[in-house]
């Protein structure tokens, strides 16, 4: 049994550029494209977007689902959310950072605390590009950043067909302790004066990018919390809208959707718990000023881009990333 999720590893620097010329809005840039992809998932497993809310179904309090026009979907933000992510990992881009301080872990050794080693965050991976500088990384430039409007919009995924959502017994979930995101070891002595040091775990290096992969151990006696969630099978519609965006970048947002190349996708809530995994049904693309469909040699071009882009794309990740999402993930 796995812990339900892996990491992508992060890269040794980011590609922030200060001039990305189609990184604009008042003109359109030449060679690169405007258009909408129009999209369809299918929803492999379960799916939960959580809403915020509860409600009683018959006896039971459960987590209500988001509803998009009044019946099953995922709204845009999440769907942007996870294609975001996954452009990060397969690009030399910039993350989020942990924050620095001590932290409360669960551990079998009876250790309470873990902490980062100084230094630990000071990769470039995980300083966000700032708004006060002009710079920008391939993520920041193509999907926004504070001042930085962003060239994809997302709409809402819906059902055109009549569904009811289904519940769901998803047990209490646990984000992966400090430790088990990096190397770490044991420090101070039990006999130490200074407590605050005295047992801790210690992080020395990150592992990378977090991401869920298929049924991960469930913490003993956990209490199940029923949810409501999207059934498996269902077929969910909507569209990518973008604007200046060259072919290198479409490439990498082929790789980002699981089209090329193929894998599945993860989102929502319990995406170790046998929830959340997605595939890509279909993709057509419409393109301002074309008046035909781009055909499969034109997204070859687009992903021939991204491949040969020294710069920007992140092999590794890439390569990691599509491992993780395959088959039963």
């Amino acid at each position: 049994m796995s812990d339900g999720y892996l990491f992508v590893p992060l890269p040794d620097h980011v590609n922030r550029r200060i001039r990305r010329d189609e990184a604009v809005f008042d003109r359109q840039v030449a060679e690169a494209l405007s258009g909408v992809a129009t999209i369809e998932f299918f929803c492999e497993q379960p799916i939960h977007i959580g809403s915020g809310f509860k409600r009683m179904v018959g006896p039971r309090v459960v987590r209500g689902a988001v509803r998009i026009r009044d019946g099953l979907g995922i709204p845009g933000s999440s769907v942007k959310g996870m294609l975001r992510s996954r452009y990060e990992a397969i690009t030399y881009s910039c993350t989020d950072a942990p924050k620095d301080k001590v932290w409360d872990v669960r551990s079998s050794t009876g250790l309470k605390k873990a902490r980062f080693r100084p230094g630990t965050l000071a990769l470039d991976a995980l300083k966000t590009c700032s708004f006060r500088e002009p710079k920008m990384c391939p993520a920041c430039a193509l999907f926004g950043r504070m001042s930085q409007r962003s060239r994809v919009t997302v709409t809402d995924f819906y059902t055109p067909v009549q569904g009811e959502f289904a519940l769901f017994d998803l047990p209490e979930q646990f984000g992966p302790n400090i430790h088990h995101v990096g190397k770490a070891k044991i420090i101070g002595d039990e006999h130490s004066r200074d407590r605050s040091s005295s047992q801790l775990f210690e992080v020395s290096e990150l592992k990378g990018r977090k991401f869920a992969l298929g049924q991960g151990r469930r913490v003993e006696n956990a209490k199940p919390q029923p949810v409501e969630v999207i059934p498996a099978g269902t077929i969910l519609q909507g569209q990518i809208r973008f604007m200046n965006v060259t072919p290198m970048e479409l490439g990498g947002m082929l790789s980002a959707i699981g089209k090329t190349p193929a894998s599945k996708l993860k989102i929502g809530a319990g995406k170790c718990y046998g929830l959340g995994r997605m595939s890509l049904r279909t993709m057509s693309f419409a393109l301002r000023g074309q008046t035909a469909s781009p055909q499969g040699d034109q997204e070859q071009a687009w992903r021939a881009a991204f491949e040969t882009e020294q710069s920007d794309r992140f092999p590794d990740g890439e390569e990691t990333l599509v491992r993780i999402h395959q088959g039963a993930c």
